[in-house]
């Protein structure tokens, strides 16, 4: 197989990278499934985000947070701009 990506312009995006732990631990969904609530149109956009996400980072070699933010045209500075120091890396966190 790799011998085929190699040839092509083909990546390979590996369910491990993905975030299913994220969303099979998740309370709030779990939530609205047991209220009955159809989440298909919110799957299937999650999906095309995800993937979308991880087509970007290949084709721009986006692999830290900070070049993730650089992309979007943010700086370290802009984001933490009156956050206490212990915070800051909550911010990237939830950013990156």
């Amino acid at each position: 197989m790799k011998e085929l990506i190699n040839k092509t312009d083909a990546i390979v995006i590996s369910p491990e990278t993905l975030s299913f732990n994220y969303l099979a631990n998740s309370t709030i969904l779990q939530f609205f499934l047991e209220a009955g609530v159809k989440l298909d149109l919110f799957f299937k956009l999650l999906w095309r985000h995800v993937f979308t996400v991880e087509l970007l980072r290949n084709r721009y070699n986006l692999k830290t947070q900070r070049e993730n933010l650089k992309f979007f045209g943010f700086d370290q500075v802009d984001i933490c701009a009156g956050y206490p120091q212990g915070t800051r890396d909550q911010i990237f966190i939830a950013v990156g």
